[in-house]
């Protein structure tokens, strides 16, 4: 298989990369995010179709049950990609913000703030995350040059501007008509009228409810 093309970020206090969201240890990059050695050697072992036991067991777990198919391998046959390094994602995951007001049983207080609210939990237990000059400069700091999509998590990405700040910045920098867009959402906010200038200019928009 070929190598992951993928980036998740999670842009708190001292932000946290990985190969993608499933992906289940934490990996605080050094400078240079995309070469970061811990991404660099999943990258490699992933082009000779060896994955972290640990990080990665959802998906060994899902190919040894489905015959070979898992997030891992879909997303590989997505890209279509071959085996030739890439100096920046053409993926990009964000877990922008933890907002939201509902508390799904399948969620955690984690991404919820409501789930914060209703178990009563003091706020300061959990990580700061990065207001949204931060992560435009952690964006500055990566080549975009091949970037053709990017998935916005939360929370719930409508209760806050980020995704908004990203694509305005993301327009400015390369341009947004090569790019699709995936959203994740509880579909309880109408998406303000000037949020579609922004996704006219887009390839594709994808919204998950």
């Amino acid at each position: 298989f070929p190598s992951h093309d993928n980036a998740y970020l999670i842009p708190k206090t001292g932000v946290i990369v990985k190969p993608c969201c499933w992906y289940q240890e934490d990996i605080i990059p050094t400078d240079n995010i995309w070469d970061s050695k811990k991404l660099i050697e999943i990258r490699d072992n992933n082009k000779n179709n060896l994955l972290d036991p640990t990080g990665c067991k959802q998906c060994i777990y899902m190919e040894k049950a489905n015959h070979d198919q898992s997030r891992r391998t879909g997303v590989n046959t997505y890209y279509k990609s071959t085996a030739t390094d890439l100096n920046g994602p053409r993926g990009l995951e964000i877990s922008i913000n933890y907002t939201c007001n509902l508390a799904c049983v399948y969620c955690t207080p984690l991404v919820s703030t409501q789930w914060r609210n209703e178990l009563s939990l003091d706020k300061k237990i959990f990580p700061i995350r990065l207001n949204e000059q931060s992560i435009v400069e952690i964006l500055d700091k990566l080549d975009l040059s091949n970037l053709d999509n990017i998935h916005f998590y939360g929370g719930d990405p409508f209760f806050t501007k980020t995704h908004e700040v990203v694509l305005d910045y993301l327009d400015k920098r390369i341009g947004l008509k090569n790019l699709y867009i995936w959203y994740n959402t509880n579909g309880t906010l109408r998406v303000p009228e000037h949020i579609f200038d922004l996704w006219n200019k887009c390839k594709l928009i994808k919204i998950y409810f």
